[in-house]
């Protein structure tokens, strides 16, 4: 992407950075789909996942939870990955994030922000608790 915007071409730039961005969203997706797998099976429900720099939680947060997940890691990552002091992620597109674990189904289903499969664009996911439901629009955006 560097060297398509030093090269002078914005256009195929911008859209190589929406392509990893997007990229990045569905592994994300799948590693989700996974952790609801293993979470089925000890009889839990995982929730959506949340990221510092997302919804309120500032991105300088992303210090203090790579701290927290770097002490307890038993294995290295299979790449590198470091914390900026702005609490920015390198390599770009890098991406923190916390799945909840609710132990009662019923609980976590009265919550339905809490309940991933609604918005969840997996497809054809073994453990979709509800329908895929496109989030609300105000009508001025329709």
């Amino acid at each position: 992407a560097r060297a398509l915007w030093e090269d002078g071409r914005p256009d195929e730039y911008f859209f190589l950075e929406m392509f990893a961005s997007a990229v990045v969203e569905q592994l994300i997706a799948l590693a989700h789909g996974r952790i609801c797998s293993w979470a089925d099976e000890q009889g839990l429900t995982a929730l959506p996942h949340h990221s510092p720099g997302n919804s309120g939680w500032t991105v300088a947060d992303q210090i203090k939870l790579w701290n927290v997940l770097h002490a307890d890691m038993k294995a290295p990552l299979p790449g590198e990955l470091s914390v900026l002091e702005s609490g920015m992620l390198r390599p770009k597109k890098s991406l923190l994030a916390l799945v909840g674990l609710a132990s009662n189904r019923e609980s976590a289903a009265r919550f339905a922000r809490l309940v991933p499969c609604e918005t969840c664009v997996l497809p054809n996911c073994q453990f979709r608790r509800v329908p895929h439901r496109l989030p609300h629009r105000s009508p001025a955006m329709r």
